[in-house]
């Protein structure tokens, strides 16, 4: 890391606890509205100190209804996208493709099919069941208190309209 980017980066660390303090209050609104919606499933988390409040992420029954809900959410313009978290590591691309640094460095490359096992959906049956039904609404610093209600008031009309 350089000097400028070492910086910025400090300047940001400083921020942190006000960022951190400012999502976990959008995230807590927002679970304020849709904590009581049945059929979904909401993340368990064991420390709500040490959660960032960065995301939301719930479960839905099934992986059609989540795909339905994740569309009619994007409609509406709440982004909910697959993101960090919301999907494998050996989904990822570099893995997919076997890619890691130069071809010949790749600690892929000995592999003679690829993907190996261990880097397929199939070798993870109970990992695929949850990844294929989440749902992760992002926070952010730059959303404001109305976006935490316009994204909790989405999310109830699709409730409303899919599992009503």
């Amino acid at each position: 890391m350089n000097e400028v980017t070492a910086a910025v980066a400090l300047g940001q660390f400083r921020k942190l606890d006000s960022i951190r303090a400012h999502c976990r209050s959008l995230s807590r609104r927002i679970m304020t509205h849709i904590g009581h919606l049945k059929g979904i499933q909401f993340r368990r988390i064991p420390d709500p100190t040490g959660d960032s409040g960065f995301e939301i992420y719930f479960w839905l029954p099934t992986a059609e209804l989540a795909k339905q809900f994740m569309a009619a959410l994007m409609e509406r313009g709440i982004p909910c996208d697959r993101m960090t978290g919301t999907y494998s590591h050996y989904a990822r691309e570099y893995c997919q493709g076997a890619y890691c640094y130069h071809p010949k460095a790749s600690p892929f490359r000995h592999f003679a099919e690829w993907p190996a096992k261990g880097y397929r959906a199939v070798d993870f049956p109970k990992t695929e069941l949850l990844v294929d039904r989440v749902v992760s609404i992002p926070l952010g610093t730059l959303y404001r208190t109305e976006d935490a209600d316009v994204i909790a008031e989405a999310i109830q009309e699709v409730h409303g309209e899919l599992m009503g």
